[in-house]
């Protein structure tokens, strides 16, 4: 839980959203780093600026738009680390509202759309339980959102591969949100193993974790060698992990 993560997290969202596009399919409209033409007039108008394409953003106004309008909102200076990354970039591909309220739902708190105390201490008593399980299913759960939608067939593909990379589960130099998720949760001081250490295909033991705080903030989801680095040795299974939650 830091405000840290946050770079870090935009990072790899920023690496999933791409430059500019404008899919004729796409309900978005014209987007740019993930932002639509439709959010940047509306930042820009709060700014007392002038209206101009989305191909012009600067670095800075993304970084803004991101936190003022996601990262603040599903309250990810508040979350465990990996869990508010996994929240911050479905709340960036489906909505805010949507994010927190399948977040509520895994954690077993009413789905209001709000991030309050009791949706927190939910998150925290299920994560101190497995914290893993909790990413796991919540991607799952955005995946099966994501292949109802009629626009699946066309963007089915990309967003799977965003999800949970080229392969279920977690494996060693996948880059899916749930990759990375659980290897941020992993290098986080305050994360706790599942009381069955090993009971998990690809279980690290605490020794392990130390290593990964100093390969997480240099790694980059574009180089492949950050990649490598930052990955390592998982190989989780997704249904085993499933099974496994409580």
């Amino acid at each position: 839980m830091s405000a840290a993560n946050y770079k870090p997290s935009l990072s790899l969202v920023l690496a999933h959203e791409g430059g500019f596009v404008h899919h004729k399919l796409d309900p978005g409209g014209a987007t740019n780093k993930g932002v639509t033409q439709k959010v940047y007039d509306s930042y820009r108008a709060v700014k007392g600026l002038k209206s101009q394409t989305v191909r012009l953003i600067s670095n800075i106004e993304v970084e803004e738009i991101y936190r003022t309008n996601y990262w603040r909102l599903v309250r990810g200076d508040n979350l465990p680390a990996g869990v508010d990354y996994c929240v911050f970039d479905f709340a960036v591909n489906s909505g805010v509202s949507r994010s927190v309220r399948y977040l509520q739902r895994v954690v077993g708190v009413n789905d209001d759309a709000i991030i309050g105390d009791m949706t927190l201490e939910a998150v925290y008593n299920m994560a101190r339980k497995n914290e893993e399980g909790l990413i796991a299913t919540l991607c799952a759960n955005r995946l099966i959102f994501l292949k109802s939608l009629n626009t699946f067939p066309t963007f089915g593909k990309g967003w799977t591969r965003r999800v949970i990379g080229l392969q279920a589960g977690v494996q060693r130099e996948d880059s899916g949100v749930i990759d990375y998720a659980i290897k941020m949760a992993r290098a986080d001081p305050i994360y706790s193993m599942p009381a069955a250490v090993g009971s998990l295909i690809g279980e690290l033991p605490s020794k392990a974790v130390a290593p990964l705080l100093s390969n997480w903030p240099s790694a980059r989801p574009t180089d492949v060698k950050g990649l490598k680095a930052l990955i390592g040795s998982l190989n989780i299974d997704l249904e085993r992990l499933l099974k496994a939650i409580p």
